[in-house]
């Protein structure tokens, strides 16, 4: 099967048929109904070619034409101008007024077209390119998408809240002192140190000093890395008590599984013991 070019000659094939029937609809008004049935077999035999003859095309979304409705819009207004045009030369006028000039005629053709284009133009501004429903239903659609996801942003920080207060829960007997030393020792903690000192420098500066500001872009500079350092040390924090808490829980569940064991081991020795001591009533004394 032969490969598919793309739509151009089909959208130029109809663009060339529309200006036939546009501007030559005067000289030859049946054109239209010729043009009508020649679509309707052009709709066949373009789905024969598509099926039979040429590879499937992938389909593209398009918001419309493109360029080709531009084009179809200055052959209307072209379209206008030859008509009247041709109306006006054609013999017509002068047989429906005879007391005409041409001078007359002309200025009577160019009344009539600003007349026609002013009504085209009228027309095609009343209309909407988007019709009132479906802007409506457009609008409903992007209202529910918005509350979507709203509600899934608000869930999904609903569960963060609660994941993080029951990690702090959990972990509420870890040492102050080793909470401390860790917060003091943390980068965060050196780096703030480090913009307070610079600050108590850039004081004793004067004013308007060159060093000051690029002091102030270092201070922005450096917070900005504070807040970096600050996330990224609760984020490993949350890491490591979580898997605290994982470590915990297994150790739970061995400690169970084996409680269990001993119990099951217990309760057999218990039960081999009374039936040996029954086997031993059993027996006569001699």
């Amino acid at each position: 099967m032969y490969k598919y070019e793309g739509t151009f000659e089909d959208y130029l094939e109809m663009f060339i048929q529309f200006g036939y029937v546009v501007l030559f609809s005067p000289a030859f008004p049946v054109a239209a109904l010729c043009a009508l049935l020649n679509n309707v077999i052009e709709v066949r035999s373009d789905a024969f070619k598509l099926c039979m003859i040429f590879q499937r095309p992938f389909g593209q979304r398009a918001e419309n034409i493109g360029t080709w409705q531009d084009a179809m819009e200055v052959m209307g207004v072209i379209a206008v101008i030859v008509n009247c045009a041709l109306i006006g030369t054609s013999g017509q006028m002068q047989r429906l007024f005879p007391s005409l000039t041409w001078g007359s005629t002309l200025l009577l053709i160019v009344i009539i077209e600003h007349v026609i284009l002013f009504l085209r133009f009228a027309i095609a501004y009343a209309i909407p390119d988007i019709p009132e429903w479906v802007a409506t239903e457009m609008a409903k659609i992007e209202y529910h998408r918005r509350e979507a996801a709203k509600s899934l942003q608000s869930a999904t920080l609903w569960r963060q809240d609660k994941r993080t207060s029951t990690v702090g829960l959990s972990t509420t007997g870890l040492d102050t002192s080793q909470k401390a030393t860790a917060s003091q020792t943390s980068p965060a903690h050196v780096v703030g140190g480090d913009v307070q000192e610079k600050r108590e420098e850039n004081e004793l500066l004067p004013e308007g000093h060159p060093l000051q500001r690029e002091a102030v872009v270092d201070e922005a500079m450096t917070s900005s890395c504070t807040s970096s350092i600050k996330h990224r040390s609760r984020a490993s924090s949350l890491t490591s008590w979580a898997s605290g808490l994982k470590s915990l829980a297994s150790q739970q569940l061995r400690l169970r599984k084996i409680t269990e064991r001993a119990r099951s081991a217990e309760g057999g020795r218990r039960l081999f013991g009374e039936d040996t001591k029954s086997k031993q009533n059993s027996f006569p004394e001699m």
